[in-house]
């Protein structure tokens, strides 16, 4: 079951860095990016994600879950005492940061492998 919590994270996540994405595709015959990414499917393959599209020209690419940091449970009472202890409530979510890059740059190349 974790392992399916994980890729429909990866999908929330890589949706909402697509969505953000302002690219044009290279021939201006081509749907948008927004209809390109509302068409896209996501497949769990061994620990990866794929990511697979069929217009314009059918292709796909395979993304290690193990590239992304994804948060540990930790809400109870005592878990936040400790956070706020430890001053995590008080500083910028590193995980975040680096999970919004990473999420952003497979956007990017999901993009220029389509001709966007």
């Amino acid at each position: 079951m974790a392992k399916k919590i994980k890729f429909e994270s990866f999908i929330y996540r890589f949706l909402i860095a697509a969505q953000q994405l302002r690219v044009k595709p290279i021939d201006q015959k081509c749907i948008t990016w927004i209809q390109f990414v509302k068409n896209l499917n996501f497949k769990y393959e061994n620990s990866n994600v794929g990511i697979y599209w069929t217009t314009p020209v059918a292709h796909s690419v395979l993304i290690p879950l193990s590239g992304v940091k994804f948060y540990l449970r930790g809400d109870s009472e005592a878990n936040v005492a400790e956070q706020r202890d430890a001053g995590l409530l008080d500083t910028e979510d590193l995980v975040k940061l680096k999970n919004d890059i990473y999420f952003k740059e497979i956007a990017i190349r999901v993009a220029e492998s389509a001709g966007y």
